[in-house]
């Protein structure tokens, strides 16, 4: 069909992929207002994170995220508010990481996260402290601006 309309099969394909894409990166263009409007509201301080960097989002927000939670990292004035849009096996993730200035030339940066932190029992050998509950993460691109696809992907 497509190649009696002139329109060759590659070009078929990527338009058709790019919205499954986009949807299952979370990074579909209706979701950036609420990411941004969820970020200015944590550089307000109207939402507040835990002692390990986590915010549980309200319930109209929670769909953002894999798991309705986000995770807040300060560091030398950088704000940085990673939105989980897919979490593996140990800390391996993906999501969209918003900042409130671009974070420059690295390739990677240090953020609080989910993991296995050993659950909230102090006792257990798994048991990491919260302020220690931080991953570092490949940054993929910049998908606006100060916001980045970043992943852990150790397998």
């Amino acid at each position: 069909m497509c190649f009696a309309a002139g329109i060759g099969w590659k070009f078929a394909f990527d338009k058709a992929m790019l919205p499954l894409f986009l949807f299952l990166w979370g990074v579909k263009p209706s979701n950036k207002p609420a990411f941004v409007r969820v970020f200015a509201q944590v550089e307000h301080r109207q939402l507040r994170p835990d002692k390990a960097g986590t915010i549980a989002l309200p319930k109209g927000d929670q769909h953002l995220t894999t798991n309705g939670k986000i995770y807040i990292t300060r560091r030398n004035g950088l704000l940085m508010v990673l939105f989980p849009l897919w979490i593996g096996k140990g800390s391996n993730l993906r999501g969209v990481l918003v900042c409130n200035r671009a974070i420059g030339s690295s390739r990677s940066v240090t953020i609080f996260a989910p993991g296995p932190w050993g659950g909230e029992d102090r006792t257990s050998p798994e048991y990491v402290s919260p302020l220690n509950r931080q991953v570092e993460v490949d940054i993929e691109r910049e998908v606006w601006p100060h916001a980045y696809r970043v992943l852990r992907d150790l397998d």
